[in-house]
């Protein structure tokens, strides 16, 4: 047996048993195919050689009666005669298979006249080699299949039986030798001999599947793999070991093998800043620079969704999750939010949504105006940063325009940076209007909840100042 140099992981262990298992139904399948090839030879080779020994027959009958006529006629007669033939067969070729070999069909159709010449100048000899030769160009075509039949058999059964014997004497027991290198040593032998009782191994194989398993060995890796929770059984109570494994499956076969084996050496932190190459973090208030290693993996964890990234764009204080090894990033994760990078995304006031009813929206502007049964709400006006400045309700009655601060305050919002939506009835009428807006306050100077965020994140306070009221310096004022 040559030499092992296969890792002895468990991963490594679940997709030998699985080629293992595949190459088991290959040799199978190709044992059956085997078999069925050599009762066809057998039988075709049978066949052609009955056919063979009657050709010839056919044929040293043929040729002697054509040397009697030469005798008896002469060689210019017997060619004169040979003339009168203007008719031969028709041959038709078609292909049929038989275990993935394509074996020739002929047939034969139309026949030689009998006789074409007079005969009242030509020998007995002559007519006798006639009709030999006839018969055998009856049964020219089928020979030539029968004999094409085989050449094309014994290839194919050549090539199978040096498959059978790679899989019988090579691959399987190459599988087996190197199941058993991997389970020795991660000692699951000594786990499944010590560890496990008697009646475990039926206990946990209650599965509609089990007959499946039919050696003992087979059936107590299989108990060990669901005691150490790398392998349950499906939703219909089966282990399906003859399938395949699907991509998902896989992945999720995958990481309960790592979290069994523990999750490795993360290091939970908050991004600082960033340099080329590096990053800046705060981890327990002490500040952290660590190298990127140029092949790092990289994910994003977008509010709990994780995916792999090509790249990651990172903002200050972004929560990051990495493995460091001398000194530099291996792996990252960052969480990050749907929200955005906003320093504010933390507030619960970030964003909101009021949803007001036409009759709640024609009390709540009553003491600006009265406009009847409220129809419609639209922006008409909008400042620089997105903001409503007007604003119109329209009713029954009229229309009633609303400007500034008194928005907010007449439908009870907390910012005039929002946008409409409208609910509506199976007759077309809103049955609601629907607020959705961002943050509090009136927009101007500095956010309390931004500032926080960017203070957690790291920032001085400088630099906050600084990003809320652009272009001011700083100096002492005494």
């Amino acid at each position: 047996m040559p030499q092992i140099s296969i890792a002895p992981t468990r991963t490594n262990l679940i997709r030998l048993k699985k080629d293992l298992r595949f190459a088991k139904e290959g040799y199978e399948i190709l044992d059956r195919k085997r078999e069925a090839l050599t009762g066809e030879l057998v039988r075709v080779a049978k066949e052609a050689d009955s056919l063979q020994k009657e050709v010839w027959a056919l044929l040293e009958t043929a040729y002697n009666a054509m040397e009697k006529a030469r005798l008896v006629m002469g060689s210019d007669h017997v060619e004169w005669a040979s003339l009168a033939v203007d008719k031969t067969v028709d041959v038709h070729l078609r292909l049929r298979g038989v275990m993935g070999v394509a074996l020739p069909q002929i047939e034969a159709r139309g026949e030689p006249p009998r006789l074409p010449y007079s005969p009242g100048d030509t020998s007995a000899a002559l007519d006798e080699a006639s009709d030999a030769f006839r018969e055998v160009l009856l049964r020219i075509p089928q020979l030539s299949m029968l004999t094409a039949a085989v050449w094309r058999l014994a290839n194919e059964l050549r090539k199978t039986q040096r498959r059978v014997n790679a899989l019988q004497h090579i691959f399987i027991p190459q599988y087996q030798h190197q199941i058993e290198f991997i389970v020795s040593s991660l000692c699951w032998n000594e786990r499944a001999e010590r560890l496990m009782a008697p009646e475990d191994t039926d206990y946990l194989l209650q599965v509609e599947d089990a007959s499946t398993l039919p050696s003992a060995r087979e059936r107590q890796a299989a108990a060990v793999l669901m005691q150490e929770g790398v392998l349950s059984p499906f939703p219909d109570n089966t282990l399906r070991g003859g399938e395949m494994l699907s991509r998902p499956q896989a992945i999720r076969l995958l990481a309960r093998i790592a979290e069994k084996a523990g999750a490795p050496g993360f290091v939970h932190a908050q991004l600082q800043s960033l340099a080329p190459g590096e990053l800046r973090i705060r981890r327990d208030a002490e500040a952290e620079s660590f190298r990127v290693d140029p092949g790092v993996h990289l994910f994003r964890s977008l509010d709990g969704s994780r995916s792999a990234a090509s790249e990651l764009n990172l903002t200050a204080g972004d929560k990051l999750h990495f493995v460091a090894e001398d000194g530099r990033i291996t792996f990252l994760e960052a969480d990050q939010s749907r929200l955005g990078p906003s320093a504010d995304r933390s507030s619960r006031y970030f964003r909101w949504e009021v949803r007001l009813t036409p009759a709640e929206v024609e009390k709540a502007i009553a003491r600006y105006g009265s406009v009847g049964r409220v129809r419609d709400i639209a922006a008409v006006r909008q400042g620089v940063s997105g903001r409503v400045v007007e604003l119109t309700v329209t009713g029954s009655m009229g229309q009633l325009t609303l400007t500034g601060l008194r928005i907010r305050w007449a439908l009870g919002l907390r910012e005039n940076l929002f946008v409409i939506e409208r609910e509506r009835t199976n007759k077309g009428e809103v049955a609601r209007f629907v607020f959705t807006g961002k943050g509090w306050g009136h927009g101007v100077g500095l956010c309390q909840v931004g500032a926080f965020g960017m203070a957690q994140a790291g920032s001085s306070y400088e630099q906050i100042l600084k990003h809320y009221y652009t272009g001011i310096s700083l100096d002492l004022a005494y």
